[in-house]
């Protein structure tokens, strides 16, 4: 990947794409991680790291993959040349689709990939992201560290994602990034990449505004977390899931007071109608 294309991805991931202009204005304050109860869960809290993923990690067997739509001969020869200068000869636009393909597949694999939610009390959530119920859901205030200001909504559809490459390439880039299957739907899934590959990033302290203890969650590893937390001095509002007796449904609670608390889905009631 070009050099210039990869500050454009990282500094204007949000900002040149469909789906920010279009959803930038409902993006909830909040967004959530789910994390395992493990080593890297203290490492997050002692040090303010945050691991970006290679896509290839990730449990979606279809993820980042896309079609290139058919393009005059002379478009597809300015978009290959205009990226490898190696290639002296001219080939036909069928030798030069799979070179494109190489191209998009070297870029997309530099990437690293953060994925956070809009919902944290989904139960497959949870179960799938959380070990079962027994790890917790951290809580981002995204207003508070410019990595965060600069994600992007998943667009959910039936179709893999078409790359058109006589547009912008970075709106294209972004769109792969962003689409998936309409199956992960429900995970109400928001992105943001970190383009020298996958690695941890150091977010500001304070963008880290709280903890959901899950609802399986030994007592005990409320306790340790709750005084790590003091021990560090960090200001993090500490929550606990609990299972309906009523319903197929999680509520959340404040850790120690028990008092319930409610979460307000205004901002993303768009995406939980799809």
């Amino acid at each position: 990947m070009n050099p210039h294309d990869k500050r454009s991805i990282e500094e204007k991931f949000g900002e040149h794409s469909t789906a920010y202009l279009v959803n930038k204005v409902l993006q909830p304050n909040i967004l959530f991680k789910f994390h395992n109860d493990n080593p890297y869960l203290e490492n997050l809290l002692r040090e303010n790291k945050l691991f970006y993923a290679n896509y290839l990690r990730f449990n979606d067997p279809f993820e980042l993959r896309y079609k290139l739509k058919r393009i005059p001969k002379k478009q597809i020869h300015d978009f290959y040349f205009a990226f490898s200068l190696s290639v002296k000869r001219r080939v036909s636009g069928q030798e030069l689709y799979p070179m494109i393909e190489d191209i998009f597949k070297d870029m997309l694999g530099e990437i690293g990939i953060v994925c956070l939610t809009a919902i944290p009390d989904n139960i497959l959530m949870w179960a799938h992201y959380a070990n079962c119920h027994q790890g917790v859901c951290l809580m981002f205030d995204v207003t508070k560290d410019k990595m965060f200001t600069r994600v992007n909504p998943i667009i959910y559809s039936d179709s893999i994602a078409e790359v058109d490459i006589s547009k912008y390439i970075l709106e294209e880039t972004v769109k792969i990034i962003t689409t998936k299957s309409a199956h992960w739907k429900y995970e109400l899934e928001w992105r943001g990449v970190k383009i020298d590959g996958e690695g941890a990033y150091s977010f500001e302290a304070e963008a880290l505004a709280g903890i959901i203890f899950g609802a399986k969650m030994e007592q005990s590893r409320k306790a340790y977390y709750a005084g790590l937390i003091k021990e560090l001095g960090l200001k993090i509002r500490l929550y606990e899931a609990e299972l309906s007796n009523h319903l197929y449904k999680i509520n959340l609670r404040e850790y120690k007071t028990g008092k319930k608390i409610s979460i307000d889905y205004s901002r993303v009631s768009h995406l939980l109608q799809q």
